[in-house]
């Protein structure tokens, strides 16, 4: 995982443990311990003690962590953007915007011998691929 897919990750499901973070991305702890010190360092997430267990500490991002994730985002989203607005065709702009929705969903899918059963894993949306290659994905 990288730093900023840890530090999104933290301010999509935060707060979070490291733990859930390694499980989520599919890493070690130890991995992901490190690239959380680093983010640390940075002031761009901070770790505070869980009321519910006083063992574990959830990962909060900071607001400079928010900003900087969140001027990314904007980024990315107008550099995507200026193409698909210069598409000649209306019915290729909307196919467009449609593949991308699909794309951003199965970003957040995940594949695997239990996506089979068509079950949500984690709360994740779930990817399955159908006869005739067709791509299923549900919420």
């Amino acid at each position: 995982m990288s730093q900023l897919s840890v530090l999104g990750r933290i301010v999509e499901r935060g707060p979070i443990t490291v733990s859930e973070l390694a499980q989520a991305g599919h890493v070690s702890a130890q991995s992901v311990a490190q690239i959380v010190s680093v983010l640390k360092q940075q002031d761009l997430v901070c770790g505070e003690p869980d009321l519910s267990d006083g063992r574990k500490t959830l990962l909060r991002v900071t607001d400079a962590g928010r900003r900087l994730v969140e001027s990314i985002v904007e980024h990315r989203g107008a550099r995507l953007a200026q193409p698909i607005e210069l598409h000649p065709s209306e019915s290729d702009r909307a196919t467009l915007v449609a593949a991308a929705a699909i794309m951003s969903c199965l970003a957040d899918c995940r594949l695997g011998d239990h996506a089979l059963t068509g079950r949500p894993a984690h709360g994740r949306p779930v990817a399955v691929v159908l006869p005739g290659g067709i791509l299923g994905c549900w919420p």
